[in-house]
């Protein structure tokens, strides 16, 4: 089990790399399907990939009621100046335990990137800059399938409304990006313990007005691994 553990980690962190190669002015976050499965649930998950760091939250207060919260924040291109970062609250409605789960999540969120670069011709520096902020409106439904007592899988498409507002650029070459629509497919794995997992995910996110440097844009693969936990508050208190 440890050895599949670190052929697909390794897979996943390759594959992340290449593909954090885009800049889209828009940075997509991880998907949010978090592992809870009944009522006194609660979970935390840390993962990493195109949007850097991502911190999800979730909880089950009361049976199908499904809570969440994330941030996403580019940590790498803060500390270059450059700025993204993303917070988002989420509620969603969840059927009961079983083999294969089905949840739906509505989420509402905010955020704002910012890329600055410095270019040099003959001694004289070029400075340049592009900003916007924006607030999206997330419709998720998902589906989660048991494969096993240590793995599960699953799959789903987040469609997004973006509306971006507050755009600074001194590029002529670059895009106000407008008011956009995404639909990601996405699939995940998660590997592990009952209680401690290794959450796997990929999606595509593809709007030729997400990019800064390219009219038409290509897909993206959105792509994140990182660790997730779950506790079961209802049973630790003994309620």
């Amino acid at each position: 089990m440890l050895t599949t553990l670190k052929h697909h980690t390794l897979l996943i962190v390759l594959l992340a790399i290449l593909s954090a190669g885009c800049s889209p002015l828009v940075v997509p976050s991880a998907y949010q399907v978090p592992n809870v499965k009944e009522q006194g649930d609660v979970n935390l998950t840390v993962v990493t990939g195109v949007s850097a760091l991502n911190v999800q939250a979730a909880v089950v207060p009361v049976k199908h009621l499904l809570l969440t919260s994330a941030y996403s924040n580019n940590i790498h291109h803060t500390l270059k100046g450059n700025i993204y970062n993303h917070t988002t609250f989420g509620i969603g409605y969840l059927t009961s335990p079983a083999k294969v789960q089905f949840g739906t999540l509505f989420i509402y969120g905010f955020g704002k990137s910012r890329d600055n670069s410095i270019d040099e011709n003959e001694g004289n520096k070029i400075y340049h800059h592009t900003g916007v902020k924006y607030k999206d409106y997330q419709l998720q439904p998902y589906m989660n399938v048991k494969a096993g007592e240590h793995i599960d899988f699953y799959t789903g498409v987040r469609s997004s409304f973006i509306d971006t507002y507050a755009y600074d650029s001194n590029e002529t070459s670059r895009k106000n990006p407008g008011n956009m629509f995404t639909a990601e497919p996405f699939l995940g794995m998660r590997l592990g313990f009952e209680n401690l997992k290794i959450d796997y995910q990929f999606g595509i996110y593809k709007h030729k007005r997400t990019y800064v440097s390219s009219v038409s844009g290509d897909a993206l693969l959105n792509m994140h691994i990182g660790l997730t936990y779950t506790v079961n508050w209802k049973k630790v208190f003994k309620l």
